[in-house]
């Protein structure tokens, strides 16, 4: 948090307007980092509709070209994408927000798709966290996992609509200051 903290400090008390959020780069990069590891859907799935030839995905190695026909179905899962190691390097799995610096987006990082079938919600979706990771920037010097687990395990459900949440009890400290009274502690 050290480095997107410093970098909505260094942009003092002005309003959190989405021009501004989008300059806070380091911000930015945390975000996608985020969603390359933490996405939000685990994929897509798409019907074909005329004949094509896919560069890879097929044969053994998964590295052959493949005919798709109209009808046939595919599953797009995000995880082989945004964490393959021939894509993203050997540290594919680690969490470094430092990747993002000068990398242009291509279609080796979809979180919402992209084209004509981009998610309408998208640039909502990301100023919503902008505005909130800058928030707790702006305002907490320490957020930190107080619960028995080190990390975020996702549970989801289907009901009538799809709700998430952790189902190891996450808890998370947010700490202002050095005294305690200021200190604050919620659970998911």
């Amino acid at each position: 948090m050290g480095k997107a903290r410093k970098e909505v400090i260094d942009i003092g008390d002005q309003k959190l307007t989405i021009e501004l959020l989008k300059s806070v780069k380091y911000v930015q990069a945390v975000i996608n980092e985020t969603l390359r590891l933490q996405f939000p859907i685990g994929g897509s799935w798409k019907t074909c509709l005329a004949p094509c030839i896919l560069p890879h995905g097929g044969g053994a190695s998964g590295k052959e070209p493949i005919l798709v026909e109209p009808g046939d179905e595919m599953r797009i899962s995000f995880t082989p994408l945004h964490t393959d190691p021939d894509i993203w390097g050997e540290t594919a799995l680690d969490f470094l927000p430092e990747r993002w610096t000068g990398l242009k987006q291509s279609w080796n990082y979809i979180h919402f798709m992209g084209g004509r079938r981009i998610c309408p919600a998208q640039q909502n979706a990301l100023t919503n966290v902008d505005f909130v990771l800058a928030t707790l920037a702006r305002n907490f010097k320490v957020i930190e996992n107080r619960g028995p687990h080190l990390e975020y395990v996702d549970k989801i459900f289907f009901y009538q609509r799809m709700c998430r949440w952790s189902s190891n009890r996450f808890c998370a400290h947010l700490g202002r200051g050095s005294s305690l009274e200021e200190d604050s502690e919620f659970h998911i």
